[in-house]
């Protein structure tokens, strides 16, 4: 469920459910949702003059995306420029579910959906209450991190432990069991970090805090309570697609060419 907050993919909205698109031509219109149209000039621009159908229709999908999500499309100078309204989009309809997101959030070890956790390995001859003392004296991890961690990976991730794709906020399941009981009875909470040993020496482990989360991070906690508006927003929403390029297909939430399905 987490993982599904990625937009490209379509997958914010992968639950829910879009209306068909007719295939009425309708002139130079590459594709209309709610009353905003994307014209051809301006698919050109998203697609940074690229004509091959993947990327053409990968670009009407995200344009459909934030268009659907209430997102500004108008003006647009280009791909980049797409992702970030999609972000901006995401974020807006986030925000009532702030509070939510927190009070779930610093449940901790006993209920927050993902755990982002920083670690320090600091070594046998270091002293790891040093280390503590930094951060709880309003070092950032980052820091604290390139000062005492053993483990250059770690240094350059700012001491966040990520999975293969860079991300921080993982599924507590993906963690080693051992490494939670640890946590657990050393009372590790979000904001506070405890000194845990697997085996390999003393590492510093924090939970961090919510208010240190970007807001992607963020938006991923209200995953459900979001992806149930976006249901709403969707329940009257007519999508075009001009059948040159393809069709929407409600399924996979993406334009697909008009032989698919």
């Amino acid at each position: 469920m987490i993982r599904r907050i990625v937009l490209a993919g379509g997958a914010l909205v992968a639950a829910a459910s879009l209306s068909s698109c007719t295939t009425v031509s309708r002139g130079d219109a590459a594709a209309e949702v709610n009353g905003e149209e994307l014209t051809r000039t301006e698919l050109n621009t998203l697609t940074g003059g690229a004509v091959d159908g993947d990327t053409v229709r990968a670009s009407i999908t995200n344009w459909l995306s934030v268009a659907v999500l209430g997102g500004d499309v108008s003006n647009l100078t280009g791909p980049e420029d797409l992702a970030q309204r999609r972000t901006d989009a995401i974020d807006e309809l986030s925000a009532p579910f702030m509070d939510e997101a927190r009070a779930t959030y610093e449940l901790g070890l006993d209920g927050s959906p993902v755990l982002c956790l920083g670690a320090i390995p600091v070594g046998a001859d270091t002293d790891a209450s040093a280390a503590i003392a930094e951060l709880e004296g309003g070092a950032s991890l980052a820091d604290t991190a390139a000062k005492y961690s053993t483990d250059n990976t770690l240094a350059q991730t700012g001491g966040r432990v990520v999975d293969q794709n860079g991300k921080n906020c993982l599924d507590p399941s993906g963690f080693n069991p051992d490494l939670i009981t640890l946590l657990s009875e050393a009372g590790a909470t979000p904001g506070t970090p405890v000194v845990v040993d697997l085996g390999s020496g003393p590492v510093v482990v924090v939970m961090r805090p919510f208010d240190d989360l970007d807001k992607t991070e963020k938006a991923e906690l209200v995953l459900e309570d979001v992806s149930a508006d976006v249901r709403d927003r969707l329940a009257a929403t007519d999508i075009y697609v001009n059948p040159r390029f393809g069709r929407w297909d409600p399924d996979a939430v993406a334009v697909v060419p008009l032989g698919n399905g």
